[in-house]
């Protein structure tokens, strides 16, 4: 799991947003396409460091046809997004593809984040947590 780290996302839509920023962890993605592959949602959850959790979602609308038109089932297509640098990625490539409302929310506890994301996400969040003992090694 990642360490705490300053976060900056975008809130609006693409061609005319705000940035917001804080101090989070990420704890999960998911790209969530639609039936025809030409639009999406790309969801990024995180673990303030006040305790809360965010949401920061991505709705993409009417991708340019050079757009790959399947996303892989494991989501490897979306890998480079992990990278601390993978927000800015995101947010500085928005208009590249196409039409997106940015949104940020934000929730108090861990079951209301489970609530607003996909099925997919929510297992991965669950496990995830479940899983997160780190051991130290003393080498």
């Amino acid at each position: 799991m990642e360490d705490y780290r300053e976060v900056d996302v975008g809130v609006g839509h693409t061609s005319d947003y705000q940035r917001k920023r804080f101090i989070a962890r990420r704890i999960g993605e998911w790209y969530a396409p639609s039936a025809d592959a030409r639009s999406g949602t790309y969801h990024v959850a995180y673990e303030t460091q006040k305790g809360r959790y965010a949401l920061h979602t991505q709705r993409f609308e009417n991708w340019p046809e050079q757009v790959p038109a399947q996303v892989p089932e494991d989501n490897a297509w979306w890998t480079d997004a992990t990278a601390p640098e993978g927000d800015a990625f995101w947010n500085a490539s928005a208009e590249a593809w196409g039409s997106a409302q940015l949104e940020l929310h934000v929730f108090e506890r861990f079951e209301e984040l489970l609530g607003a994301v996909p099925r997919q996400l929510a297992a991965n969040l669950e496990r995830a947590r479940q899983s997160t003992t780190v051991e130290e090694l003393d080498i």
